[in-house]
């Protein structure tokens, strides 16, 4: 049988979301290419009891996780999260010499990849960041709360050096990763700066072993269908979460100053997702009069 090939991640879809569908490429083609059986966990809550389900040919399981409401102390509860994963595998009787890999995806879980490792150190451990702050520091209401912040900061950093291997999904990404907490000079998010300055005194951490890994496309899912094409509409999709690193603004402001300058009236933009900023960019258009222009 081949090697175990894990995966801990909040990103995979379901029969009821699409959310995550670029792990989902991720994990299939690891099984197509790589000479590994791909298992894939979800955390869940301690106090759901989540069956597993099968996505496109991929079946997932879950872990039932604790985690501290709004990330206050994240961390603390990471041996108890390594225990559940380990008693996860059991169940389903994969031993730990069956794993050659666990790859998690975020900072959040990185307590999964120091578990499996403490208990096998030939496992190979990867941990994967989607966001330019790798280190999830503006999360939570107590954010900018020093203690809250450095302890955080402090427990990641030790889990992150004995990690085998940091993907980046940018060079971005790379640099706040391995230069933290100092921001890369085009930073222009104050929420992310105003964090970063309350961690300012922890040591950069050194060594990490890092690749920058873009998101990928299966392209064998596209192909053209007859008589869909509008030419007389330019159509803009985006998919993405409502927050400030998306931007979704600027792009609303970009299209509000073309139509407006009599460039073209027959733009489109189709917006699909959830978050915070959300409603700030409906009232926007509301306010400006381009409802015509955005569907959300």
């Amino acid at each position: 049988m081949k090697p175990v090939y894990l995966v801990v991640t909040p990103f995979f879809p379901t029969p009821a979301s699409f959310r995550g569908p670029f792990v989902l490429d991720q994990v299939k083609a690891i099984e197509r290419n790589g000479g590994y059986r791909a298992v894939v966990f979800k955390p869940c809550s301690l106090w759901h009891k989540e069956k597993s389900y099968v996505y496109d040919g991929i079946t997932v399981h879950h872990v039932p996780s604790f985690f501290t409401p709004s990330y206050i102390f994240n961390g603390f509860g990471g041996s108890l999260n390594g225990r559940n994963l380990l008693k996860q595998l059991r169940t389903l009787g994969i031993s730990l010499g069956d794993i050659a890999v666990v790859h998690v995806h975020t900072a959040s879980f990185a307590c999964y990849a120091a578990a499996l490792k403490r208990a096998s150190p030939n496992i190979k451990t990867v941990i994967q960041y989607h966001d330019p702050d790798p280190y999830q520091i503006r999360n939570g209401k107590l954010a900018l709360w020093k203690p809250n912040a450095m302890y955080r900061a402090k427990k990641l950093i030790s889990q992150f050096n004995r990690i085998d291997l940091h993907l980046c999904v940018s060079k971005k990404v790379e640099y706040n990763l391995t230069h933290f907490p100092r921001p890369h000079s085009e930073e222009c998010y104050d929420s992310y700066k105003q964090a970063l300055k309350v961690v300012k005194d922890i040591p950069t951490p050194k060594d990490l072993n890092t690749y920058v890994l873009y998101n990928g496309v299966d392209t064998t899912s596209f192909h053209t269908i007859d008589g869909l094409k509008e030419s007389s509409c330019f159509k803009i999709g985006c998919i993405a979460n409502f927050i400030d690193w998306k931007d979704q603004m600027t792009l609303i402001k970009a299209v509000e100053l073309y139509v407006k300058n009599g460039e073209n009236d027959n733009i489109r933009v189709f917006f699909i997702g959830s978050g915070v900023s959300r409603q700030e960019c409906l009232d926007y258009i509301d306010d400006c009069g381009l409802q015509k222009y955005f569907i959300f």
